[in-house]
C-alpha cells in the first residue's frame, strides 16, 4: 500500500504541469505544523521566536524582527480567540513564503521554475523512499522478537510500517521545502569564468 501511494504521487507530479499549487499546499501544511506544535501550551507562553526561526529557516528573506513583532502583536490581540490567532499567523507567514516563491518564479521564469520544483520534489521522494524500505526492511527482520514480549508480531509491523510512512512523508515535505525556497538562479557567463 505504501509502494502505491509513493508511486501514484511521483505519477501525479510527472503529470502535473504546473507545480505551484502543490508547493504552496506544502508550504501552508509546513507552517501549519511548526505553528501547532509552538502554540500547544497556554497562549502567553507561545514561543513566536521559534515560529519565526523555522519560519526563516525555511524562506531566509524573512525579515525576523518585523515578523516577530507582527506575531507577538497576534498572540497578544485579546479581541480574537486561539484559533483565530493560529489562523492570522499562518495566513501571515503564508504571505510572506509566497512573496519569497513569487520572487522565484519571475527571477527564474515560470516553465524552469516548474521543472525544477518537479525535479526537487522527486529527488527528496525517492532518496527518502529507498531509506525508508531499508528501515521497512530492518523492521520485518527484527519484528519476530515481539513474539517474545507477548505482542502479535504482525500488528507490531503494521503499526510500526504506518508511523515510519506518516514520518516518511513528513520528511519529504521539510527536505523539499527547505531545499526549494532556497533556490537561487546562477549567471552563467560568471559560472564558466570560474575555475
Amino acid at each position: 500500500k505504501q509502494r502505491e501511494v509513493v508511486y501514484r504521487k511521483r505519477r501525479t507530479v510527472l503529470e502535473t504541469g504546473d507545480f505551484e499549487n502543490e508547493t504552496l499546499r506544502l508550504i501552508g501544511e509546513e507552517l501549519d505544523h511548526v505553528i501547532g506544535f509552538h502554540t500547544s501550551v497556554e497562549e502567553g507562553e507561545w514561543n513566536v521566536q521559534e515560529i519565526v526561526n523555522e519560519a526563516n529557516a525555511m524562506f531566509s528573506s524573512l525579515h525576523e524582527q518585523e515578523a516577530l513583532k507582527k506575531l507577538e502583536t497576534i498572540r497578544d490581540d485579546r479581541s480574537k480567540d486561539e484559533i483565530e490567532k493560529r489562523g492570522l499567523i499562518l495566513e501571515y507567514l503564508i504571505g510572506e513564503a509566497k512573496k519569497v516563491y513569487n520572487q522565484k518564479e519571475l527571477m527564474i521564469g515560470k516553465e524552469t521554475w516548474s521543472m525544477i520544483q518537479k525535479s526537487l520534489y522527486l529527488r527528496s521522494l525517492d532518496t527518502l523512499w529507498m531509506n525508508h524500505l531499508d528501515e521497512i526492511d530492518y523492521l520485518r527482520q527484527g519484528i519476530g522478537l515481539r513474539g517474545y514480549g507477548q505482542r502479535d508480531p504482525l500488528i507490531e509491523y503494521k503499526r510500526e510500517a504506518f508511523d515510519l510512512f506518516l514520518g516518511l512523508m513528513d520528511t519529504v515535505r521539510k527536505t523539499y521545502l527547505m531545499t526549494i525556497l532556497k533556490v537561487e538562479q546562477r549567471n552563467e557567463a560568471l559560472a564558466e569564468e570560474k575555475p
